[in-house]
């Protein structure tokens, strides 16, 4: 355990514990920038902890990087595909999973624009 990151355990009941606060009635959709990857170790840490993914969310996930790759006609790096959409990058702070959760949410929200116009 690094200094002031919860373990695992810690971290999932405190993840549970602001879904069972935000995601009450409904189940939500999983974006992720590769949801195969995403979906893959989430489903490993909720069974490792005993907990049920598929409780908060639904069984597909809405893929970034998908989108992006029907936009570019090939499958391009997160910081790559933000970019292209004029999103600014932090360099220094890519590959931390608030900032790549950040940048993707940034990319789902251009592209889905996009896609309604």
């Amino acid at each position: 355990k690094e200094l002031g990151k919860p373990t695992s355990n810690e971290g999932i009941e405190k993840f549970v514990e602001w879904l069972d606060k935000h995601i009450s009635k409904h189940k939500a959709f999983l974006v992720s920038y590769n949801c195969e990857y995403d979906t893959r170790h989430l489903k490993n840490w909720f069974s490792r902890n005993q907990k049920d993914l598929y409780k908060y969310f639904y069984n597909t996930c809405i893929c970034s990087m998908s989108l992006c790759s029907c936009r570019y006609d090939r499958f391009l790096k997160l910081e790559v595909c933000a970019s292209n959409l004029g999103i600014q990058i932090d360099s220094s702070s890519l590959h931390t999973a608030s900032y790549d959760n950040s940048l993707n949410m940034e990319i789902y929200k251009k592209i889905s624009r996009k896609i309604r116009a």
